[in-house]
């Protein structure tokens, strides 16, 4: 529990460091790293935790309608510009330490989503991830598109324009060229993986962010 001090400190970091911050006393915020640029967390709901530590944070937009959602970006991830949309309850987003982030989009429209992605990770611009598909489609009355979650490991190099559909469960060490499209399946770790849909094409490598 936050002591007053704290969430008054909080609350005008908030308001002053970001532009357009909403619902302020309803949610949990823990704030290390400064938002600039056209930075925006708007809320419609309770209860929401978004806890973002230290790094270096540009162009983050934030829209959550739903309450007990859970936003975590660890320290030492670098963001240019990434979108973060929940449109329902108890969803959880999770960004690990030292992952650069060029240009994102995250998308949880369902009870109990989850996207995960871990450290160290080199993601490119235009890349989309979605936990959902938006709507629903039955066959006999049944519904046959339910949520999925998304795991990305450590040490992934996500090329630009890539879209990650629900379900994907990506493996340390792995590169994903661009344009392609992840779909529902396991990939390998130390795998060069494109095409659209994505398929393995090499497999035992390695990267580094390093041009030698």
């Amino acid at each position: 529990m936050l002591t007053s001090f704290r969430k008054v400190k909080v609350f005008l970091f908030l308001l002053f460091a970001n532009k357009k911050i909403s619902n302020l006393l309803y949610n949990k915020f823990n704030v290390s790293g400064l938002l600039r640029g056209k930075s925006r967390i708007r809320i419609s709901g309770q209860n929401n935790r978004i806890t973002i530590r230290n790094g270096k944070y540009k162009n983050i937009q934030i829209g959550i309608d739903g309450n007990d959602n859970i936003i975590d970006i660890d320290e030492g991830v670098q963001i240019g510009s990434l979108e973060i949309i929940i449109q329902n309850s108890s969803s959880k987003i999770l960004i690990g330490k030292n992952t650069q982030i060029g240009g994102a989009k995250i998308v949880c429209c369902e009870y109990q989503d989850q996207v995960s992605i871990g450290s160290n990770n080199l993601i490119a611009d235009d890349v989309e991830f979605w936990a959902c598909d938006g709507h629903s489609i039955y066959q006999n009355g049944i519904r046959i598109n339910p949520s999925k979650p998304i795991i990305v490991s450590n040490n992934v190099w996500i090329g630009r324009n890539v879209k990650i559909l629900k379900g994907a469960i990506i493996l340390p060490n792995t590169v994903i060229g661009m344009g392609s499209l992840i779909t529902a399946r396991e990939y390998p770790a130390n795998a060069l993986i494109a095409g659209f849909p994505a398929k393995v094409i090499k497999e035992g490598i390695t990267w580094s962010v390093e041009r030698t």
